[in-house]
């Protein structure tokens, strides 16, 4: 029992670690595939507060940095989410991916402003990461 705690505790930080790094470091492009790879295969933990930390963690990467086309050049952060997304077509994790926008649309966290933030990415080097997200 105190063995699966500790698991759980220590994938908690280990995931939060990984996330500063990511942060620390959003161009960093190896970090964004190992990021992207580590979170989305522990994202289905049976623990269900790791599993809400998890999908909360993938939320504050990439869809609370999105904004619209002509601002993300304004910061690192907001080009972030789709160099993830961008990973996550290039590895096929979008069946992975797809069932965390499904989560966002039951929590309303694809809402009008955010929808309207993405659709300005279409026709642009983001447009498969938009659709994706569409």
């Amino acid at each position: 029992y105190s063995c699966n705690k500790v698991t759980s505790s220590v994938k908690k930080v280990i995931i939060q670690c990984f996330t500063n790094l990511l942060l620390y470091y959003p161009m960093n492009e190896k970090l964004q595939e190992l990021w992207t790879q580590g979170i989305l295969s522990v994202k289905e933990d049976p623990k269900i507060k790791s599993k809400d930390k998890i999908h909360k963690i993938i939320k504050t990467i990439i869809l609370d940095n999105i904004v619209a086309f002509k601002n993300q050049k304004e910061s690192t952060v907001n080009t972030l989410p789709w160099n993830i997304l961008h990973v996550i077509i290039k590895k096929k994790l979008i069946n992975e991916f797809t069932l965390i926008c499904g989560r966002w649309a039951t929590s309303g966290y694809l809402n009008k402003r955010k929808f309207e933030a993405i659709k300005t990415h279409i026709n642009t080097t983001n447009n498969v990461a938009a659709w994706t997200l569409l």
